[in-house]
C-alpha cells in the first residue's frame, strides 16, 4: 500500500473542501433563476429556503455517530458523492414540493459532509503539529467565489441550472475519487458513541449564539443577494450573480 505524506493528506482534504464550496455556490448562484423558472413569490422562495437548514439539522444527531461508527473516511466519501449527486435534483425540480424535498436531501448531505470533512481536517492538522484549519476553510470560500463566477459565465452562455449542476456534479465526483485514497484512514481523538442531542455547556451555548448570528448574516447574503439584484437592482441578466460573487470575494 502506498505511503502518503501529511502534504498528500492535506491536498486530498483540501480537494473535498473545494467540492463542498463549489456545490453550495452552484446552488446559491442559481437561486434567482430557479425561483423565476418555478414562478415563486418572495414568500414562497423564503419558505423553500428553510428546507435546506431543515436537512442540515436532521443530519446533526446522526453525523457524529456515523463518523464514530464507520470512520470519517467512509462517511466523507459517501457524503461528498451524495452532496454532488443531489445537486442536479435542484435543477430537475418542477414544483414547490419537489424542490423542497431536494433541498432537504441537499442540506442533509451538506452537513454530513461538513462534519466528516472537518474531522479529517482535524487529523491532518494534528499530523502537521500547527494550526492549518484556516487554509481548509479559506479554500471553501475560494471554491464559493469560483462557483459563483462559473454560474455567471454559464448564465451568459444561457445554460440552464440543470446543465450547470450536472457539470459541477461531474467535477465533484472526479475530485472525490482522486482524493479519497489520500484521506486519513483513521481519525484523531474519540467521537461521541451514539446518535442523539445532548444539553450543551453554557460556554458552548454562547459560542453557538455568536455562530448563529454570523450564519444568519451569511445565509441572507447567500440566499437573497441574487434575488435582490434580479428584482431591485435589475442589471443585465448575466450580472444577477454579481452580488453573490462580490460577497464570496470577501470571505476569509
Amino acid at each position: 500500500m502506498a505511503e502518503f505524506t501529511p502534504t498528500h493528506r492535506r491536498v486530498a482534504v483540501s480537494a473535498l473542501f473545494f467540492v463542498a464550496g463549489l456545490c453550495f455556490a452552484s446552488w446559491a448562484s442559481r437561486i434567482p433563476d430557479i425561483g423565476l423558472k418555478l414562478g415563486l413569490s418572495e414568500g414562497e422562495l423564503g419558505q423553500l429556503l428553510l428546507a435546506l437548514p431543515v436537512g442540515s439539522m436532521l443530519a446533526l444527531p446522526v453525523a457524529g455517530w456515523m463518523v464514530h461508527t464507520y470512520g470519517s473516511r467512509v462517511v466523507v466519501l459517501a457524503a461528498t458523492c451524495m452532496y454532488a449527486g443531489f445537486l442536479p435534483l435542484l435543477g430537475w425540480a418542477s414544483g414547490f414540493w419537489s424542490l423542497a424535498g431536494s433541498l432537504v436531501l441537499f442540506g442533509f448531505a451538506g452537513n454530513l459532509l461538513n462534519i466528516s470533512v472537518n474531522t479529517q481536517a482535524i487529523g491532518v492538522q494534528a499530523a502537521y503539529g500547527k494550526p492549518i484549519m484556516g487554509s481548509f476553510h479559506g479554500l471553501w470560500s475560494l471554491a464559493g467565489f469560483l462557483g459563483g463566477a462559473l454560474g455567471t459565465l454559464l448564465i451568459r452562455w444561457q445554460q440552464t441550472p440543470l446543465w450547470h449542476f450536472l457539470l459541477v456534479m461531474g467535477i465533484g465526483l472526479v475530485l472525490t475519487i482522486l482524493a479519497h485514497q489520500r484521506t486519513l484512514p483513521q481519525d484523531t481523538g474519540a467521537e461521541a458513541g451514539g446518535p442523539g442531542l445532548r444539553r450543551p455547556e453554557p460556554y458552548l451555548l454562547r459560542i453557538g449564539l455568536i455562530a448563529f448570528c454570523g450564519m444568519l448574516c451569511e445565509g441572507c447574503m447567500f440566499d437573497w443577494s441574487g434575488v435582490y439584484f434580479q428584482k431591485v437592482v435589475r442589471p443585465d441578466a448575466t450580472l444577477v450573480t454579481a452580488g453573490y460573487v462580490a460577497c464570496m470575494s470577501t470571505m476569509p
